[in-house]
């Protein structure tokens, strides 16, 4: 029952190697050394608490999912997909041609002569220098109708005094040639036969188109009619109306058009001759004529002279009535 001399909390002098089920309360590195310090009651300096181990036990894992999922859906997916697309877009297999083992054709140039539209000659007598081309041409002129070709009257037809032009650098392989004129009536025109009846005629390469018989007072209107394959019409460009000269009268404007087949041009060339049958003086009736345009025709995908075959032919012609008149100048 003698109290020992050694402290009880001295450590023994060996070290158990028998591990122990629990942690120890102090890390190994702070333990204290086998020799017992000079001081043995002396208390050891407490550690920061950053230096002590924990004393729970490593937690132990749940079975629950440490997150929850979220009770709102993700966004739906936008309508255009974010996947990358090309900047050019790759053809279609229906766009893709197969090798046939046959060279592409190569297009045709354009013909560089060719034109659809060409203007042949072109008048409004407004220049003196209009009256170059035409034979017996002369030019008069009123505040209404400007400069004109004209006036031809009863001694004109008598002495074959029509003016007339002979057009070159045709074409021979254009589809067709269209003629353009404006025809004036000027003054007392009769229809009757005692005065009259007066006409006109226009002349292409000698082959006389009639276009009907005129009276001042009578709104002609429109016509049309065939003759020699050449199609026509006309058309008037306003009512009966005073333009000038003898005041006792009106006076009236008809476009007209013809067009021509290529068998009328096949050598390059076409004469117009512009013809009023009249039996007035110039004071009492009179012609005038304006606005002459020749237009050539061309298809710049045809031109091979078969098109000769392609003349306007056939059908019902317009039948000539010359109503007793006979002509000095044919």
């Amino acid at each position: 029952n003698i109290p020992s001399n050694q402290p009880s909390n001295i450590p023994s002098n060996q070290p158990s190697n028998i591990p122990s089920n629990q942690p120890s309360i102090l890390p190994s590195t702070m333990l204290p050394s086998t020799t017992p310090s000079a001081e043995v009651t002396r208390k050891p300096t407490p550690q920061p608490s950053t230096l002590r181990p924990t004393l729970q036990p490593t937690p132990i894992p749940t079975l629950r999912p440490t997150l929850r999922p979220t009770l709102r859906p993700t966004p739906r997916p936008t309508a255009r997909p974010t996947t990358y697309r090309p900047t050019t877009k790759e053809p279609t297999p229906t766009q893709l041609k197969l090798d046939t083992g046959k060279s592409p054709r190569t297009p045709k140039p354009a013909n560089p002569i060719c034109h659809p539209k060409r203007t042949i000659g072109k008048e409004d007598f407004s220049d003196p220098n209009d009256l170059t081309l035409w034979h017996n041409g002369r030019r008069d002129y009123s505040t209404v109708l400007g400069w004109f070709l004209g006036r031809y009257d009863a001694y004109d037809r008598r002495m074959g005094l029509h003016p007339y032009r002979v057009y070159t650098n045709i074409n021979p392989d254009a589809l067709k040639l269209v003629l353009s004129v404006d025809f004036i009536e000027l003054d007392d025109w009769d229809a009757g036969i005692t005065h009259g009846p007066d006409c006109i005629y226009v002349h292409i390469n000698g082959i006389r188109v009639y276009l009907g018989v005129f009276a001042q007072w009578l709104d002609e209107g429109e016509r049309r009619g065939r003759h020699g394959g050449i199609v026509w019409s006309m058309e008037n460009k306003g009512p009966p109306a005073h333009m000038g000269f003898n005041t006792n009268y009106v006076d009236q404007r008809h476009r007209l058009t013809f067009k021509i087949p290529p068998k009328y041009f096949s050598d390059g060339t076409l004469t117009v001759k512009l013809a009023a049958q009249i039996d007035g003086t110039m004071g009492d009736e009179s012609a005038g004529w304006d606005n002459i345009c020749l237009h050539e025709i061309s298809s710049c995908k045809r031109t091979s002279r078969n098109l000769r075959s392609e003349s306007i032919e056939g059908g019902a012609d317009e039948v000539d009535d010359d109503h007793g008149w006979t002509e000095s100048s044919q």
